[in-house]
């Protein structure tokens, strides 16, 4: 038996990061849902309402990632403040999200949807993408 490894290729890279998003996305159904049963109100609109925008939110951030990340698949941007300001890109999402969520007074349901946005275009991408390549 050999002792060698090797690094992962991009498309098991891909399976990977997409069935983990994909695993990832009944868990955020289950909060959100537990989330809305826990409600002292009885109307829960206001919080599915900020669920469906703020997945909305995600997508588009999700979108951003598939196009920008090479790890899922995407092209550097060429200007180096660009590359820098990149990385940043998706923690300062998320603060800004919870931070909207906040001000809005729903925070568990903006986050999650925000989550759940990122998490079902990367999963709908990267495992299109490795299916793909077979």
């Amino acid at each position: 038996m050999s002792t060698t490894s090797r690094p992962a290729t991009p498309n098991q890279s891909h399976l990977l990061i997409g069935l983990s998003s994909l695993i990832f996305l009944p868990m955020l159904a289950v909060v959100m849902i537990s989330y809305t049963a826990h409600q002292t109100t009885p109307d829960h609109g206001p919080a599915w309402r900020a669920f469906v925008f703020a997945v909305a939110v995600g997508v588009i951030m999700g979108g951003v990632l598939v196009r920008a990340v090479p790890t899922f698949g995407g092209t550097v941007p060429a200007l180096a403040p660009v590359r820098g300001a990149a990385a940043l890109v998706p923690f300062v999402a998320l603060a800004v999200v919870f931070l909207v969520g906040r001000l809005v007074h729903q925070p568990v349901p903006v986050t999650t949807g925000f989550l759940a946005g990122v998490d079902a275009v990367l999963a709908a991408v990267l495992l299109l993408r490795s299916l793909r390549s077979r």
